[in-house]
């Protein structure tokens, strides 16, 4: 357990330079989509920086994002990545099928949802859930 605490500790410090980037692009994007700058919607992730890798490169509609792109941040898609769409909490239910799916297929592969608040009181979360 003590192992397990001190690896977690040091990713933190480790990572903590590099969030703290994030954060500055993460302002700068917000101010480009104020200014007109980024197309389309921009969904910022205060709170979420881990997810800038796949983002970064799709909000900006770059070829080099993880949706060539297309689609922006409300459908990143890649072969094992079934991303978001623009319906709260819906990623709930299409985890649980991913799941699913997966166990009936006896592929050892792992399936996760991620949720805010907002999405906490949708139906389709807790259908996801109740599957």
């Amino acid at each position: 357990m003590a192992e397990l605490c001190n690896t977690a500790l040091l990713i933190v410090f480790i990572d903590y330079a590099f969030f703290k980037k994030i954060r500055r692009m993460e302002t700068a994007a917000g101010n480009l989509y104020k200014e007109r700058l980024v197309r389309g919607f921009c969904h910022l992730y205060a709170g979420q920086r881990e997810a800038v890798d796949v983002t970064s490169g799709a909000v900006a509609r770059r070829r080099t994002g993880n949706v060539h792109g297309k689609g922006g941040s409300m459908h990143m898609y890649n072969k094992n990545f079934f991303g978001g769409n623009g319906i709260v909490g819906a990623q709930q239910a299409i985890g649980a099928g991913l799941a699913f799916a997966q166990k009936y297929n006896k592929k050892k592969n792992v399936s996760f949802t991620l949720f805010g608040d907002g999405a906490a009181n949708q139906g389709q979360l807790y259908e996801g859930c109740y599957f």
